[in-house]
Protein backbone atom coordinates (compact mmCIF):
# COMPACT_ATOMS: atom_id res chain seq x y z
CA UNK A 1 0.00 0.00 0.00
CA UNK A 2 1.38 3.48 -0.97
CA UNK A 3 2.08 5.92 1.84
CA UNK A 4 -0.06 8.83 2.33
CA UNK A 5 2.80 11.06 2.43
CA UNK A 6 3.64 12.64 -0.90
CA UNK A 7 5.65 14.99 -2.52
CA UNK A 8 4.72 18.09 -5.25
CA UNK A 9 7.42 19.21 -7.98
CA UNK A 10 6.29 22.63 -10.18
CA UNK A 11 9.62 23.23 -12.59
CA UNK A 12 9.22 25.90 -15.08
CA UNK A 13 11.99 25.99 -17.71
CA UNK A 14 12.63 28.97 -19.96
CA UNK A 15 13.24 27.64 -23.90
CA UNK A 16 13.97 29.65 -27.12
CA UNK A 17 10.86 29.35 -28.98
CA UNK A 18 12.38 27.49 -32.18
CA UNK A 19 13.22 24.64 -29.62
CA UNK A 20 10.38 24.03 -27.75
CA UNK A 21 8.78 21.34 -30.50
CA UNK A 22 11.68 19.62 -30.22
CA UNK A 23 11.82 19.63 -25.88
CA UNK A 24 8.35 18.28 -26.11
CA UNK A 25 9.34 15.07 -28.28
CA UNK A 26 12.18 14.68 -25.65
CA UNK A 27 9.78 14.78 -22.97
CA UNK A 28 6.72 12.56 -24.17
CA UNK A 29 8.75 8.94 -23.68
CA UNK A 30 9.70 10.86 -20.21
CA UNK A 31 5.98 11.64 -19.55
CA UNK A 32 5.37 7.85 -20.81
CA UNK A 33 7.47 6.34 -17.88
CA UNK A 34 6.46 8.92 -15.27
CA UNK A 35 2.73 8.43 -15.14
CA UNK A 36 3.39 4.86 -15.69
CA UNK A 37 4.41 4.85 -11.86
CA UNK A 38 2.12 3.55 -9.80
CA UNK A 39 3.04 6.05 -6.94
CA UNK A 40 2.78 9.15 -9.56
CA UNK A 41 -0.52 11.04 -8.62
CA UNK A 42 -0.13 13.14 -11.78
CA UNK A 43 2.33 14.74 -13.77
CA UNK A 44 0.75 17.48 -16.04
CA UNK A 45 3.01 19.84 -18.69
CA UNK A 46 2.03 23.50 -19.54
CA UNK A 47 3.28 26.02 -22.03
CA UNK A 48 2.84 29.88 -21.39
CA UNK A 49 0.53 31.60 -24.03
CA UNK A 50 1.84 34.62 -22.82
CA UNK A 51 5.58 33.62 -23.24
CA UNK A 52 5.85 30.07 -25.91
CA UNK A 53 9.31 29.29 -24.45
CA UNK A 54 8.08 29.19 -20.98
CA UNK A 55 6.97 25.52 -20.29
CA UNK A 56 5.86 24.74 -16.81
CA UNK A 57 5.30 21.14 -15.32
CA UNK A 58 3.59 19.62 -11.87
CA UNK A 59 3.82 16.36 -10.63
CA UNK A 60 2.92 14.93 -7.49
CA UNK A 61 4.20 11.83 -6.04
CA UNK A 62 4.18 9.49 -3.03
CA UNK A 63 7.30 10.41 -1.07
CA UNK A 64 8.81 6.58 -1.26
CA UNK A 65 9.47 6.40 -5.19
CA UNK A 66 10.22 10.52 -5.93
CA UNK A 67 14.18 10.68 -5.76
CA UNK A 68 14.28 7.55 -7.60
CA UNK A 69 11.95 8.39 -10.59
CA UNK A 70 11.71 11.82 -10.99
CA UNK A 71 15.69 12.85 -10.12
CA UNK A 72 16.79 9.55 -12.28
CA UNK A 73 15.51 9.23 -15.13
CA UNK A 74 13.84 12.74 -15.87
CA UNK A 75 17.06 14.46 -15.31
CA UNK A 76 18.78 11.57 -17.48
CA UNK A 77 16.67 11.32 -20.45
CA UNK A 78 16.56 14.93 -20.88
CA UNK A 79 19.93 15.81 -20.37
CA UNK A 80 20.65 14.03 -23.57
CA UNK A 81 19.16 17.06 -25.64
CA UNK A 82 19.95 19.63 -23.28
CA UNK A 83 21.99 22.41 -24.60
CA UNK A 84 22.56 24.23 -20.81
CA UNK A 85 23.19 22.63 -17.26
CA UNK A 86 20.28 21.89 -15.53
CA UNK A 87 19.48 22.22 -11.37
CA UNK A 88 16.82 20.58 -9.61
Amino acid sequence: MASPHGISLQVTIHIAPENVEKFFALIKPVYDLVIAEKECRFFEIYQSQEDPGAVSWVEHWYISVFLNVVVCQVSNTLEKGWDGPMAF
